[in-house]
């Protein structure tokens, strides 16, 4: 262990544009800047809504928030002039003055819910600031790392006190039974959401935490984010933290023949290919084939009395409303003896409802959200 995290700097964000990305974080901090990233279809009927003038940016919310264009001329008001505001803004077209930020900032709590009154630990209501892709989120590459609700239900999940609970005693379980360490992983980890909410909650138990994705891009805004909000929090109580890391990885090759892997958590993407606009939110098939591939995946790899916790949406299938291929799939691997399902609870029951519909086959009735706990035998 360690109190200090030195990164192998993903090179698809420049170290120059990290530290104008660093100088913008302070600023808006100073600022008291909040933004709370909704759904993508909530974000886009608000731009619709905006008529005239209001089309463009004329605040700091509409600019990191909602992702208006805005004039250079408002910018050089609003913004410090220290500030190299070409390194996280391109042109809107090659002849104009009007910019749009190649960023959104949005407010994160790492301890867990947004909202936790009465709190006597003024840390677990503190918001950090996150950054990640613009609006709107496409493809694969930087505009594909995504953060909206499902990151703030993440993270309060990982802090829920029966969660808390079950990633305790799995760490105890294999620090006592191998060499006395143990390593967890945020599996997809886009902007390192999940990643830092261990760092933050657990960071005193684990050896080593590591956030992977496929995407390089999802590496650098992680690395970007650890650099902003974990250096507030690099010793826990008078105690060593992990250490942090984030590498880019198709599944968990990253770390194939690790022998003291006590947990794995993941957000996996769970909308449907047909309809899916970029590989942070496909799941494949019908939206659930990701889901499963990162549990059979994990359970070969995880040390005896591991863990996967996975919070992520259920394709329901409207003349099926019992069905639950997530659930079937933990049952199974129950029923073979390979792993125990600890926790599995519904935690919305309807999320993206735009996506009714929209599957070419009309198969789904709804997604809704769950949580689970899974425990390697």
């Amino acid at each position: 262990m360690n109190n200090g995290n030195n990164f192998h700097q993903s090179e698809t964000i420049s170290t120059a544009e990290r530290s104008s990305i660093g100088d913008l974080v302070k600023f808006l901090a100073a600022k008291n800047y909040r933004f709370l990233c909704p759904t993508p279809e909530t974000h886009n009927n608000y731009l619709t809504s905006r008529k005239g003038p209001q089309t463009k940016a004329s605040s700091l919310t509409d600019i990191f928030g909602w992702s208006l264009p805005v004039e250079r001329s408002v910018l050089k008001e609003l913004l410090p002039q220290s500030l190299d505001i070409d390194r996280i803004f391109e042109r809107i077209d090659a002849n104009s003055d009007v910019l749009k930020a190649t960023i959104r900032v949005t407010s994160l709590n790492f301890n867990g819910p947004v909202y936790s009154y009465p709190c006597n630990d003024e840390r677990k209501i503190t918001l950090d600031l996150y950054v990640h892709s613009a609006f709107p989120c496409r493809g694969s590459g930087r505009g594909g790392v995504f953060c909206g609700p499902d990151t703030y239900r993440y993270l309060s999940y990982l802090a829920s006190p029966s969660v808390k609970e079950f990633i305790e005693e799995s760490c105890r379980t294999v620090k006592t039974s191998g060499g006395g360490t143990a390593t967890a992983v945020d599996l997809g980890c886009g902007p390192g959401a999940g990643a830092l909410g261990l760092h933050r909650q657990y960071g005193h138990i684990f050896t080593s935490i590591q956030g992977l994705d496929i995407n390089p891009y999802a590496i650098a805004f992680s690395e970007v984010n650890a650099g902003s909000v974990e250096t507030k929090y690099q010793n826990v109580n008078g105690m060593s933290v992990a250490d942090l890391a984030f590498k880019e990885s198709s599944f968990l090759s990253a770390i194939d023949g690790i022998e003291d892997l006590a947990l794995v958590i993941s957000d996996p993407p769970y909308i449907s290919t047909a309809t899916a606009t970029g590989v942070y939110c496909d799941g494949g098939d019908d939206g659930m084939a990701f889901a499963i591939d990162v549990i059979d995946r994990s359970l070969k790899l995880l040390a005896p009395g591991g863990l996967v916790i996975m919070h992520t949406g259920v394709s329901v299938p409207g003349d099926a409303p019992e069905k639950d291929r997530l659930l079937e799939r933990c049952q199974q691997l129950e029923k073979k003896g390979e792993a125990e399902i600890l926790q599995y609870v519904l935690i919305d029951n309807d999320v993206f409802g735009n996506e009714v519909g929209q599957d070419p086959q009309n198969r789904l009735g709804w997604l809704q959200v769950v949580g689970m706990v899974l425990r390697k035998k």
